[in-house]
């Protein structure tokens, strides 16, 4: 399996054409599913489990402050996000997300930081697919 340094990767968010967040330096995906016990008298001695909700993830990021922080991403803003490892890549994470936080961190001795969190979510309205999806980046495909 081949190693990637994950110096070129990219953030991209607005609420209608995602744009690269200069000065990136970290983001982070964390999507899970409910594992729900179902285990009963009659399984032997040995638990079961069964697949429940899936959450389709949440997206933080870090970067070095560039300018004012734009309207697209204060808190409670629905956007579109797109998360990629590589510079080049044609596949990313994407789909619809909600901001959760943005801090600001600015220090006399140091850099102002952003540091920000995004819930991705289901678009409400259209067909209802789960998201963050991997591949191409289309919307036209992605509720």
């Amino acid at each position: 399996m081949a190693r990637l340094a994950g110096k070129s990767g990219s953030f991209k968010l607005d609420a209608t054409t995602p744009a690269v967040i200069a000065a990136i330096t970290k983001w982070d995906l964390d999507s899970n599913a409910d594992v729900l016990d179902v285990t009963g008298m009659d399984s032997g001695g040995v638990k079961e489990f069964i697949a429940g909700l899936t959450d389709p993830g949440t997206a933080t990021f870090s970067a070095f402050a560039i300018g004012a922080i734009d309207a697209d991403i204060r808190p409670g803003t629905m956007i579109k996000l797109e998360l990629y490892q590589q510079s080049g890549d044609t596949s990313a994470w994407y789909g619809y997300a909600i901001v959760k936080s943005i801090k600001v961190s600015v220090a006399v001795d140091g850099s102002i930081v952003y540091e920000g969190t995004a819930q991705f979510t289901m678009k409400t309205t259209g067909a209802v697919v789960t998201t963050p999806k991997y591949g191409v980046p289309n919307y036209a495909t992605t509720n």
